[in-house]
């Protein structure tokens, strides 16, 4: 399986909106009330999501043969808001190779990068904790929607590796 890591583009929108959608409605949706459901989906919009990715730190895509099947943005260095892989794609590497993409380029944006946090679904707590961030308390509820806070300390710079089948410059 070929993939492609570049930054994410307005045009993209359309299909970066539904693949999100995909993917938080087949697992990350558990436990939230249908107007949290519906509050997300609107703000993970093609509309929505344009003005984020003017005003991200870090916005990628990770792109197969067959167009976008994984999404991540970081509106800060220190902070990732979204991290979504096509549920026919998770568990083949893409969200790995996604997550190292963002924190080279996080890192490059802030050489001082201290930390990262973000807020995960239940389903995503055993990714996060693969890749080094820890949960900083229980899971909780606010606004209809269930989280776990999570952070990742970081030690120096260090090198990261993207694997053989990922190639960053394409």
């Amino acid at each position: 399986m070929e993939l492609t890591v570049w930054p994410a583009e307005e045009f993209e929108t359309q299909a970066i909106s539904e693949l999100v959608g995909r993917s938080f409605l087949a697992h990350g949706s558990a436990g939230w009330t249908d107007a949290a459901i519906q509050t997300f989906l609107q703000e993970s919009s093609p509309g929505s999501l344009a003005g984020k990715l003017l005003s991200a730190s870090v916005a990628l895509v990770v792109h197969s043969s067959s167009g976008p099947v994984g999404f991540a943005l970081m509106p800060r260095p220190s902070s990732l808001s979204m991290l979504f892989v096509e549920p026919n794609y998770q568990r083949r590497g893409v969200g790995r190779a996604l997550w190292l993409a963002c924190l080279s380029s996080a890192r490059a944006a802030a050489s001082d990068l201290g930390a990262i946090s973000l807020n995960s679904t239940a389903f995503a707590v055993p990714f996060y904790e693969s890749v080094g961030f820890v949960a900083q308390g229980p899971e909780f509820e606010h606004g209809g929607c269930r989280a776990t806070r999570m952070l990742l300390q970081l030690a120096g710079t260090g090198t990261m590796s993207f694997g053989p089948s990922i190639d960053r410059t394409a």
